[in-house]
């Protein structure tokens, strides 16, 4: 007996492939301004989701562009967030 798929079965394995693909290719991407925002606001669970994005080391020497350029350490050393400065200065190591 002779097994061929018909293209309801292929069109099924296909939809399935990508229902399992898809939630690994939704990776969202670091977000600086909103990296700012949870140093600003003291919002440590904001900052550490920010930087699990993979906010690297460059990135986190970067100045905000805005009129008084500072980085994110800088952020949390002014707004006294010394837990918020630790675990920046970890993650650059």
């Amino acid at each position: 007996m002779k097994c061929v798929a018909s293209r309801s079965s292929t069109s099924l394995v296909l939809t399935l492939s990508w229902i399992l693909i898809l939630p690994a290719c939704t990776h969202e991407a670091p977000d600086f301004d909103k990296l700012m925002k949870g140093i600003q606001t003291g919002n440590i669970d904001a900052v550490r989701a920010e930087l699990d994005k993979g906010f690297g080391q460059e990135r986190l020497n970067e100045f905000d562009g805005k009129d008084v350029p500072v980085t994110p350490l800088h952020l949390a050393a002014l707004n006294g967030q010394t837990q918020i400065a630790a675990l920046l200065l970890d993650r650059v190591r």
